[in-house]
């Protein structure tokens, strides 16, 4: 047994208390963000104490709380275009002007001249090990935020919206004509990854039977007794007194009509 931290702390304890430490910037740093600043909690076990730090080579820190950040050079009359779209702002030559830079804040990239920057986050980098094994982290726009998914790898289905998919492997997908061929439903019972081997060919009312991954030998009753072969051959189930077609009639039929039988999905 353990004792757990609750949320949003964090830290576990094998049969005794936990050690419980939290980072507040899971909760602040879009405060520190916003402003083009970083978040840093200095003691993950002190309530209180996280910090917005300026990017250099701007100075300043503000404690829980947006930093007024001391700006040089050219950044001193134009950080705000910066600061406000959540950038910070660089001028790395004094000397110089018009080469002042707004730069994207980490874990984004980017950097544009005397103008906002276009950031770009692989949101996957930090969340990549949310994906479980045999899942994909997938981010389709990186100037977007919060559309990064887990992605089920083939061949099986699923996904998971900024958390670890539920995947699906129905077996039947690839080996239903080994059922089909035989005038057979095919069925997986448990379509987890985890679970293979286990659909099963089953024999279409009345004759009964089921083989487990293979087609199934069917007791047969009347006079499909003798002549089921007839219609198993043709991938078709056999019923006294009819010769039944198990795929849809609609588009089906002629293939038993042909043959002076009737068609019954």
């Amino acid at each position: 047994w353990t004792c757990e931290c609750n949320a949003p702390s964090t830290g576990s304890g094998m049969q005794m208390p936990a050690n419980c430490s939290i980072d507040e910037c899971i909760a602040n740093t879009m405060t520190c963000t916003a402003a083009g600043q970083t978040c840093n909690d200095l003691d993950f076990n002190t309530v209180g104490d996280w910090t917005c730090d300026c990017v250099a080579p701007s100075t300043g820190s503000g404690t829980a709380m947006a930093a007024t950040c001391t700006q040089v050079g050219e950044c001193m009359a134009n950080s705000m275009t910066c600061t406000a779209a959540g950038q910070s702002c660089d001028d790395p030559n004094t000397m110089m002007t018009g080469d002042w830079t707004c730069n994207c804040v980490a874990p984004s990239t980017g950097s544009a001249t005397a103008m906002v920057a276009t950031c770009v986050l692989d949101e996957c980098v930090a969340n990549g090990t949310t994906c479980l094994m045999g899942q994909t982290c997938n981010d389709p726009d990186q100037t977007v935020t919060g559309d990064w998914t887990c992605e089920c790898n083939a061949p099986t289905t699923g996904s998971g919206s900024q958390m670890a998919a539920t995947c699906v492997l129905d077996e039947c997908v690839a080996n239903v004509m080994t059922c089909t061929a035989a005038g057979q439903t095919c069925n997986d019972p448990n379509t987890s990854p985890a679970t293979t081997g286990d659909w099963t060919c089953d024999c279409v009312a009345p004759s009964t039977g089921s083989g487990t991954a293979m087609a199934a030998t069917c007791t047969q009753v009347g006079e499909c007794m003798a002549n089921s072969m007839t219609c198993t051959a043709a991938g078709q189930s056999c019923d006294d007194p009819t010769c039944e077609c198990n795929a849809p009639c609609m588009a089906n039929a002629m293939t038993c009509t042909a043959a002076g039988q009737s068609c019954d999905d």
